[in-house]
């Protein structure tokens, strides 16, 4: 990742360095160093302002959303997904739009904003393409979360387990264990700890691959 940096910097070519900056804080992200993604991912913005790319700047605003929403702060997460839907919307990418719209979802319940949690939800399974099963996943676990802290657990989770399902047969392992984490969270809320248990044995054999 280091020697791409420094041949994207020696290129010149600044399009070309705001992409393997994004490359950069994403590897920074899943190794739990969410300062410097978020470094990374500035210098992305500024990069992409000055070639007039708005589809790569809402790009770096939905891998902005995560970086902090993984480091807690949920308003500076809410304003980078609402920033990424603003401007993916109008050029139809399902795909990052769909990760935009749940992951919004996912942060407004956290924030306690469950009636709009719930609106995001909704359109995230709406955009989501037919084919892209791990978008399908993520979506339904997004709404499910909703359910759960709207009190309808049988709906809840159902949708939980259902985006579990549609990654049967595939090795992202990433994906399936955040999905795996929040039935999990999900289970031990309600005091079913030994199907929670069970289900975090599946959750410690992901974590080398997440490291």
């Amino acid at each position: 990742a280091a020697e791409a940096l420094e041949l994207a910097e020696e290129s010149g070519n600044i399009t070309a360095l705001g992409w393997t900056l994004i490359s950069q804080a994403r590897i920074d992200a899943l190794r739990g160093r969410f300062d410097e993604a978020a470094a990374a991912l500035d210098r992305a913005e500024e990069l992409f302002s000055q070639s007039g790319s708005a589809w790569a700047l809402a790009r770096v605003h939905n891998h902005r959303g995560w970086v902090e929403r993984r480091r807690g702060d949920l308003a500076a997460a809410e304003r980078r997904f609402r920033d990424a839907i603003r401007i993916l919307k109008p050029v139809e990418d399902r795909g990052t739009l769909c990760e935009s719209q749940r992951g919004l979802a996912q942060v407004l319940v956290a924030r306690g904003k469950i009636d709009e949690a719930e609106r995001y939800a909704l359109e995230a399974l709406e955009t989501v393409g037919p084919h892209d099963n791990i978008s399908r996943s993520t979506t339904r676990m997004a709404l499910g979360i909703v359910r759960a802290a709207q009190g309808r657990d049988e709906e809840a989770e159902t949708l939980l387990c259902e985006g579990i399902d549609v990654l049967e047969g595939t090795d992202v392992r990433l994906i399936r264990r955040e999905l795996v984490g929040a039935l999990v969270e999900f289970l031990r809320e309600r005091g079913r700890e030994g199907e929670a248990q069970e289900l975090e044995t599946e959750l410690a054999a992901y974590e080398p691959a997440a490291a």
